[in-house]
């Protein structure tokens, strides 16, 4: 008996139906989680790219099941194949890029998040017995930005500016009061308070100076500091800045005193002739009366007046 003859076809209508139906739950998977992927304003113009490609992907695999007849089905659908590990190889990509996205956004919001929590501004006033002086301040930190940093105390400038963008300070001429206001205080810094007459040398006069720092949620007071004709400035003290941005003051010591008048005018530093200890204790202690006496007086002769602005910033590093 004759035997049959066997034709083999290996893209035959079952193992078309196979993978157009799987495909075709691929295709449907991938429609259902597209709207989960939320591209960027940037991305807009390419999802729309991506979902008109889905959208003919979609219709080709509609008319290749209409044509499982057709013998050229095979290449077809490998065609098919081919185009959706293409489009998925770019939706992979638009992932990616998404993820690095918002992995940037997440640490730009940390970085903002700390500058907000150590934007805590403060403010020193200080102020002189003698209310005819005329009183500079200088609240030096130690902060160093990518090229430059604060410039150093100079005794030989009337009335020192403000080095970085936000720092204000302001003076009375002639009436003994300095302020000076510092945006924000990081973590870990230190700052050194100046004080100076700054009227002419004729017409400074022995004073004590006194003062506060001032923040949102705590303020105290600065001690009482002798300036004379002859040391007529000198280093109040240094604050601090905790790990919190809390600020804590120590006063400077006659001989951190003395180094820094070395170490800035390259001269020793002249004695205090023009106050004794009993005229220092005496300020320290007087009446709260006078005190307020002296501030109301402050008050009626301020009318009228403003508070001048120091220089402008230099613009020297």
């Amino acid at each position: 008996m004759r035997a049959r003859r066997r034709e083999i076809n290996i893209f035959n209508m079952s193992l078309l139906d196979i993978l157009c139906g799987a495909l075709g739950a691929f295709c449907f998977m991938m429609l259902v989680a597209l709207p989960y992927y939320k591209p960027g304003a940037g991305t807009n113009t390419q999802a729309r790219e991506n979902q008109q490609k889905n959208d003919e992907l979609m219709r080709e695999i509609e008319k290749l099941k209409d044509q499982l007849g057709n013998p050229n089905a095979a290449e077809d659908l490998q065609e098919l194949l081919r185009k959706l590990q293409a489009q998925i190889q770019s939706l992979q990509g638009q992932v990616n890029q998404l993820t690095s996205e918002n992995q940037q956004l997440t640490a730009d919001n940390k970085e903002l998040d700390r500058k907000l929590r150590f934007k805590k501004p403060f403010l020193v006033v200080l102020s002189a017995g003698e209310m005819n002086q005329d009183l500079d301040l200088y609240v030096r930190d130690d902060l160093k930005g990518e090229k430059y940093q604060n410039p150093p105390f100079d005794p030989t400038i009337a009335h020192h500016s403000v080095y970085w963008p936000g720092d204000l300070n302001a003076y009375v001429p002639g009436h003994g009061l300095s302020v000076w206001v510092t945006a924000d205080s990081p973590a870990n810094v230190h700052y050194k308070i100046y004080a100076k007459l700054s009227s002419e040398p004729p017409a400074r006069k022995a004073t004590g100076v006194s003062g506060a720092l001032i923040a949102d949620t705590y303020n105290f007071a600065l001690p009482v500091t002798q300036l004379t004709p002859e040391r007529f400035w000198t280093l109040v003290g240094t604050l601090t800045a905790d790990n919190d941005a809390k600020l804590a003051f120590k006063e400077a010591t006659e001989a951190e005193r003395d180094a820094e008048w070395k170490a800035i005018a390259k001269t020793a530093p002249p004695p205090l002739t023009g106050a004794s200890p009993a005229a220092s204790s005496q300020q320290q202690q007087a009446p709260a009366a006078s005190s307020a006496n002296q501030r109301r007086d402050f008050m009626q002769k301020r009318q009228g007046r403003q508070l001048l602005p120091g220089p402008p910033p230099s613009t020297k590093p």
